[in-house]
């Protein structure tokens, strides 16, 4: 996926754009308003993330240009592309104005990476749901708006299952679908078919696009099922083919190498706020000077706290009240602007590129409360969305329930708001409410309904729902009552120890565990595996067959399987769940993972929605 990055902090620029990168997608950067404009006129981007003060042109009317559509205004190609505003003013007031203008999301500096991520996939998978993007693979293209496939221009008849599969492997080229997977996701449970129809259905949609020129589209992966076959592209604009995709580890080392590159930089806008103290001091401040000094101030709240200077950031943002207020700065103040300013200071020269606090592997994870609010009620969801926001609850909204089933897909949330109903399908609340009960009995669930039917309660009761609310009621109660069910069902969390020596696999797993509230304990080699086991004393072990990278003699002689015989020989772990993950296909591998006490085996490559399920059903049959 494209996206454009506009933000006049460099160094901080290239952070996002570090971040970025190292998650697969293309970032076009421009240095201020203008720039961007020229670009977002030029190009088609997924999505656009945007300083909310620029140079040139500023956030607020650079959102407001490209929503404009009269006659004119040539149309922007990108006027319903997604954007994530960034600034260092939180006021309720400036995230209004943002919203109004034409942004989509509104992120307030310093900026986490963790959130900020969460947020760009939050975005496109919005505008996927509503936009339905033209769908290429070479000189195929699947056009969701009219439901039509064509190769080099002309168009190809397929069936509406065909369709279906095609467009499925199109939006998702880096997933393995195997048949039941299929079956999930392109079939309702009345008319699922047997696994071997699911085969001759892409059997007959690979023949129609070969009589079609198109060639091989799909791969078969051994005992897992199709995946979309890459092609060979050409290297994105902004990625050199010597671009290093970044690991954890090297992003952080890339923030300290930014940082250190930056310090003189950012020392150098430090002074101009030590000159315009100095000019308040001597009652010679000119407004030019106050305004500079302001912008500079505004710069640093974001970019020392993405570097994770938070009390420097803190400092910059007291500076920068002081300097914007419209009446004329007391000498109390000014005294106080001189402490700030030596204190920020000192916090900037103290500083080691060694201590970024939000990318240190033992760092915490703080989680934020996920709702999915599922509401025709538009209006009132939006309400609903804008009061949980501000209690630091993380909201979705669905406003059908397809669009709720695609959320559901992608993560689930810690406790869904649900509406039971919707126009012309009375029932259809009460059916989605018991297929979450089927597949996830542990999902807590909110019933808000204007409907009043004892039969409805009763339903809903049996469904596992865990509150009744009736409409009209105050937003406040809404969140009360999500709030105290969240409490309700938010279990210990669960430590897992993970054995692998892939460093690249121990990121991803982290990647799809971490966000699920899991405590993990990391191992890449066997050697402190023992004394790590007997310190975390963890609920599930996921262990890796092959364990070859170790240095140490003995433990480069261990593999998985020893590991599982020796805890199983321990009174203490012999009921320890074990998974094994491997990409070993073997019968008989598989059978002496079995033999030696393993209680799951997952293969490789890893699929989170699998791997989350297998790993809680492990804990729950615990």
């Amino acid at each position: 996926m494209k996206l454009l990055l506009i933000e006049d902090d460099e160094s901080l620029a290239q952070l996002l754009r570090a971040t970025l990168i190292a998650q697969n997608y293309q970032v076009e950067l421009a240095a201020d308003g203008q720039q961007g404009w020229d670009l977002a006129q030029s190009s088609v981007y997924d999505l656009i993330v945007l300083d909310l003060i620029l140079p040139k042109l500023d956030g607020i009317n650079f959102c407001k240009r490209i929503r404009l559509q009269n006659g004119n205004v040539a149309r922007s190609p990108n006027q319903n592309t997604p954007i994530l505003l960034l600034t260092a003013l939180d006021s309720v007031m400036n995230k209004v104005i943002g919203l109004d203008a034409g942004a989509d999301d509104y992120m307030v500096k310093p900026v986490n990476l963790d959130e900020f991520m969460a947020r760009v996939r939050s975005l496109l998978r919005r505008s996927y749901i509503t936009r339905s993007p033209l769908l290429e693979w070479g000189e195929l293209c699947l056009n969701p708006n009219n439901c039509q496939v064509t190769y080099q221009g002309q168009p190809i008849l397929l069936t509406a299952k065909e369709y279906a599969i095609l467009e499925l492997f199109l939006r998702n080229p880096d997933h393995i679908f195997s048949a039941s997977l299929l079956i999930d996701r392109l079939w309702t449970s009345d008319e699922a078919p047997s696994e071997w129809a699911v085969r001759t259905h892409v059997k007959g949609l690979r023949n129609k696009l070969k009589k079609a020129g198109v060639g091989e589209i799909f791969e078969t992966i051994y005992k897992l099922g199709y995946r979309l076959k890459r092609r060979e592209q050409e290297s994105p604009k902004e990625q050199s083919p010597t671009s290093p995709i970044l690991t954890p580890s090297s992003l952080t080392t890339f923030i300290s190498d930014v940082w250190e590159e930056m310090r003189e930089t950012y020392c150098d806008r430090l002074m101009i706020i030590q000159q315009a103290v100095t000019a308040l001091k001597n009652g010679q401040i000119s407004a030019e000077l106050q305004q500079a000094a302001e912008y500079e101030a505004h710069t640093l709240i974001g970019s020392l706290g993405s570097f994770g200077l938070g009390e420097a950031s803190r400092i910059s943002r007291q500076i920068q009240q002081i300097l914007t207020q419209a009446e004329s700065i007391s000498a109390l103040q000014i005294l106080q602007l001189v402490h700030l300013v030596n204190a920020l200071q000192q916090e900037m020269q103290s500083a080691s590129a060694g201590t970024h606090p939000a990318q240190t592997s033992g760092s915490k994870v703080i989680h934020r409360t996920s709702l999915l609010i599922v509401d025709d009620d538009a209006v009132l969801a939006r309400h609903l969305a804008t009061k949980a926001a501000m209690q630091g609850i993380f909201v979705e909204v669905a406003t059908d329930l397809q669009q709720a089933e695609s959320f559901l897909l992608d993560k689930l949330p810690d406790v869904i708001l649900l509406d039971l109903n919707f126009p012309g399908a009375p029932a259809s609340g009460l059916n989605f409410l018991a297929k979450l009960y089927n597949q996830h009995p542990h999902l807590p669930v909110l019933v808000l309904t204007a409907k009043e039917d004892f039969a409805d309660r009763l339903e809903a009761a049996r469904l596992g729902s865990k509150l009744f609310l009736q409409k009209p009621i105050a937003a406040n109660q809404v969140l009360k009552a999500v709030t105290q069910v969240v409490q309700q069902s938010s279990p210990i969390p669960q430590k897992l120890l993970i054995m692998e020596d892939d460093q690249q696999m121990l990121h991803l797993l982290r990647h799809l565990l971490q966000p699920w509230g899991y405590h993990l304990t990391l191992l890449d080699s066997p050697q402190n595996f023992w004394t790590t086991l007997s310190q975390t004393d963890p609920d599930l072990l996921i262990l890796d067959i092959e364990l070859s990278d170790s240095t140490d003699s003995l433990s480069s002689t261990i593999n998985g399987i020893d590991l599982c015989q020796v805890i199983r020989n321990d009174f203490r772990w012999q009921k320890l769940p074990i998974l094994f993950l491997s990409a070993h296909t073997d019968a008989e591998i598989v059978q002496q993972c079995f033999a030696a006490g393993g209680d799951d085996f997952l293969y490789k490559p890893v699929i989170a929605a699998e791997l989350l399920t297998r790993v809680r059903n492990r804990l729950e049959q615990r």
